[in-house]
């Protein structure tokens, strides 16, 4: 085909994305990075904690729900010791058991290994040469750089098997979808045409697919881990259960993809365009989605912790029961994003818009909404005891039978907003708008009115014992027999005495 052959990817950091090297940096890798499915956490590097995040709790959460390591190379004794004495002796083995054994350093040429389980066998580098391996059993095998010449591969189940820098010829055997396979992570995308393609189960790890066009193409249960995808299409791919760990898929078209539980963990996709997309129970932990377009896509009980949707559209997105612990949507917009059920502690809004979202029965334990437009927003119910909405804009918003004892509202646009029955003890109210808000049957105990604007609000049977009106505005403000008053600082500085 005229390809020139690529080196197996390593771990070179003049090759790695910013983002991969922030991961391999915090997290540590294998050695064979770019063609390992499995990612060894070979150290957690304390002094680089401030890089991470704001908060050494944040960086011990993202590495806990990090710990996923199914193999670290530890000796298995899944294979028959009498085959694999067998097969050292005769090399001939058909239909035996030498499931995960480090075959390494031995001579296969001419092998009869028709119908082996050869699943998870180290092969990396062995001389094939002529070996008969029809129907057996190779998903997950390690052929890195092996001899593969007149090998019949006819029927192999190669599902995940490791096929960079194989020597493959004209007399291989072997199924054209695994050719190509190998031609991919071999030599790059090339001149081939993958619209449509049916890759299922391929084990595609680092290669270099950049600007690749997978358009509708079958890529179900097939792993992509730091592989590179930038500026790719992926438009309607049947993505299903498939693996894009660290994988670099910057300004990607994903549009409307089918990715139920898939893995972007820690993938680069900034920029991408996943609108329509369905994300149901995907894994997106650590996923970098800085300023990408998710609008209508369904992410229904998808795992977003510790993700980046900083400047993101998530304009109506389906977030129901997913998990956005500490997720990072500073200046994203949520219109008309349904969050409700939705794990939020610690998730950080600074100066999203999220207008018109549902967020019943929602996690907000220590959510940050500074600076956020939230107006008309619902709040009803919830629990947002020590939230900060500082600077925000609540036109509107509902705050019924909330708790919000010692919020942070501080210079913050509350105007017609209804806290009927809410609490708010001790929360902060300075300097605010809070023109015709409603707190009947409120209880603001100790809270900070100070230099607000409570013109035409109504206080009727609200609890302001000990509250800070000092400098307030209270024109045309509506008190009733039931408002408790006791204690309460007025305007003039004067304190309301009790009776």
């Amino acid at each position: 085909m005229g390809y020139t052959p690529l080196e197996c990817p390593r771990v070179d950091v003049k090759s790695l994305t910013p983002h991969q090297i922030f991961v391999v940096q915090q997290y540590g890798v294998s050695q064979n990075y770019g063609n390992s499915r499995v990612v060894q956490l070979i150290l957690f590097k304390t002094q680089g904690l401030r890089v991470m995040k704001r908060s050494l709790l944040r960086l011990a959460a993202l590495t806990l729900s990090l710990v996923s390591v199914p193999s670290i190379g530890l000796p298995s004794m899944a294979f028959s010791q009498k085959d694999l004495t067998r097969l050292q002796e005769t090399r001939q083995c058909p239909r035996c058991n030498l499931r995960d054994a480090d075959l390494r350093g031995l001579f296969l040429q001419q092998a009869n290994l028709r119908r082996a389980d050869l699943r998870g066998v180290n092969l990396n580098g062995v001389d094939l040469q002529g070996a008969f391996l029809f129907q057996a059993k190779l998903q997950g095998t390690d052929l890195r750089n092996a001899d593969l010449r007149n090998v019949n591969l006819y029927g192999a189940a190669l599902e995940g098997a490791r096929l960079a820098n194989a020597v493959v010829g004209d007399r291989t055997i072997m199924e054209s979808c695994w050719r190509l396979v190998w031609e991919l992570v071999t030599h790059g995308v090339g001149e081939h045409d993958l619209r449509g393609v049916n890759l299922q189960g391929a084990n595609l790890d680092g290669a270099e697919l950049r600007g690749a066009d997978l358009t509708e193409a079958v890529l179900t249960d097939a792993t992509f881990a730091g592989t590179f995808l930038s500026d790719s299409r992926l438009s309607q791919a049947q993505l299903d259960s498939t693996d894009f760990f660290l994988a670099d898929l910057q300004t990607a078209d994903l549009t409307d993809i089918q990715f139920r539980n898939g893995s972007f963990r820690a993938a680069d996709l900034r920029s991408g365009n996943l609108s329509g997309a369905d994300l149901r129970r995907a894994d997106l932990v650590l996923a970098y989605l800085d300023r990408a377009t998710l609008t209508g896509a369904d992410l229904t009980r998808a795992d977003l912790s510790g993700a980046y949707f900083t400047g993101a559209n998530l304009t109506d997105v389906r977030l129901r029961n997913a998990n956005l612990f500490i997720a990072d949507f500073r200046d994203s917009f949520l219109v008309g994003t349904d969050l409700r059920g939705a794990r939020l502690q610690g998730a950080d809004f600074t100066g999203s818009q999220i207008t018109g979202s549902h967020l019943r029965n929602t996690t907000l334990d220590g959510i940050r909404l500074r600076d956020a437009d939230l107006e008309g927003t619902d709040f009803s119910y919830l629990d947002l005891r020590g939230a900060d909405f500082s600077g925000g804009n609540l036109h509107q918003a509902q705050f019924i039978n909330t708790n919000l004892s010692s919020v942070n509202f501080q210079h913050t646009n509350l105007s017609f907003a209804d806290f009927s029955g809410a609490n708010l003890t001790d929360a902060n109210l300075e300097q605010s708008d809070l023109e015709g808000v409603q707190f009947k049957r409120a209880s603001l105990r100790g809270v900070n009115f100070q230099g607000a604007n409570l013109s035409f609000a109504d206080f009727a049977g609200a609890n302001l014992a000990g509250a800070n009106l000092e400098e307030a505005t209270l024109e045309g403000i509506n008190f009733d027999a039931s408002t408790n008053l006791c204690g309460m600082i007025m305007p003039d500085g004067s304190e309301h005495h009790c009776r």
